[in-house]
C-alpha cells in the first residue's frame, strides 16, 4: 500500500511540476522494418511518446530546443546504451532528456514489449520544446 501511494503520489509531482516551455512534442521510432509488427509496435511507440513526455520537463531557457536519444530495451524491460543521439548544444536540456529516459527505466514504467516483437530493440526519441519569447 505504501509503494503504491509512493507512486502515486511521485507521479503526480512529476507530472504537475511547471512547464517551462509553450509546447513539447516527443516522436519515437524503432529500428524494426515495417510489415506485420507495425500495429503493435506503432502503439507501444505511441505509448513510449506518452510516458516520456510525462518524464521529461524542459529547463528553464528562452530559447526553443530539439534534443535525440537513444536506447535498446529487451524482453526483461532492462534498458541499455542510453545516449544522445543529436545535442540540443545545451548540456541542460540534454540532461533532462537522459532523466526522462532514467525515470522511465528506474521506475518500473516501461510496458512489456508485445508479444510477436523481436527482443532487443533499439529505440529513438526526439525531445522537441519550443518556448515563445
Amino acid at each position: 500500500m505504501g509503494k503504491i501511494l509512493l507512486t502515486l503520489i511521485s507521479t503526480f509531482l512529476i507530472s504537475a511540476s511547471p512547464a517551462f516551455a509553450d509546447s513539447l512534442e516527443v516522436v519515437v521510432t524503432n529500428n524494426l522494418p515495417t510489415g506485420p509488427l507495425s500495429d503493435s509496435m506503432a502503439r507501444y511507440n505511441q505509448y513510449l511518446s506518452r510516458l516520456l513526455s510525462t518524464r521529461f520537463t524542459p529547463p528553464r531557457g528562452k530559447d526553443s530546443r530539439t534534443i535525440r536519444v537513444s536506447f535498446v530495451l529487451d524482453r526483461s524491460l532492462k534498458m541499455t546504451d542510453p545516449q544522445i543521439e543529436k545535442s540540443s548544444n545545451w548540456s541542460v536540456a540534454d540532461e533532462c532528456a537522459m532523466k526522462a529516459l532514467k525515470t522511465a527505466s528506474e521506475g518500473g514504467y516501461f510496458r512489456p514489449l508485445p508479444k510477436d516483437a523481436p527482443s532487443p530493440i533499439a529505440f529513438s526519441v526526439e525531445f522537441k520544446y519550443t518556448v515563445d519569447n
